[in-house]
């Protein structure tokens, strides 16, 4: 009896430790989210940056060189203004970038975070009720490099951005839709 006591307990603890989570999302939410950007203009204020965790972004980290709270891989953007304005139609981002730069084309500091404002090229907008968000996708240019973006909207107002450049080690942002 002894002995069948700690193994019927940790059976039920683990039977508990497994449980899925349940929480769903109304695909008219997805629906309704998918369908105020086809007729609206979305803002976005970015809260938090991840870029890519390189030897170099590491070595910063270490060295304390990050705004309070943050590490090498995730970095907070408070006072930032980081903000993304979207619609079907144009798209103006001012970003502030952290990492690698691939090629460097400009010498000015003002320059140097993720800046575009025009028209998207090949803007997608997919409604993923599995995941509960819509999908944006476009490529977009400035005056010295292209992007990749990768939007996710989720009802609950959160976004994530995923930014791939054809001269920077690719950044996400997380933030909240306004």
């Amino acid at each position: 009896m002894k002995k069948l006591f700690p193994l019927l307990f940790f059976s039920i603890l683990i039977g508990l430790g497994c449980k899925t989570n349940s929480r769903t999302v109304d695909p008219e939410q997805v629906q309704a989210l998918a369908n105020s950007l086809e007729s609206n203009p979305l803002k976005i204020e970015f809260d938090f940056a991840l870029p890519l965790v390189t030897t170099s972004m590491a070595q910063l980290g270490n060295a304390q060189l990050f705004p309070y709270g943050s590490n090498a891989s995730r970095i907070s953007l408070n006072g930032s203004n980081a903000t993304m304005v979207i619609s079907k139609d144009s798209v103006e981002a001012h970003l502030p970038y952290y990492g690698e730069r691939q090629i460097v084309t400009t010498t000015n500091p003002s320059n140097a975070g993720i800046q575009f404002n025009g028209v998207p090229n090949n803007f997608k907008v997919n409604q993923n009720l599995d995941k509960g968000m819509v999908l944006v996708t476009f490529d977009i240019n400035n005056a010295t490099e292209n992007f990749q973006i990768d939007l996710e909207l989720f009802p609950n107002k959160r976004a994530m951005l995923h930014v791939f450049s054809t001269h920077r080690r690719r950044i996400s942002y997380q933030g909240n839709i306004e």
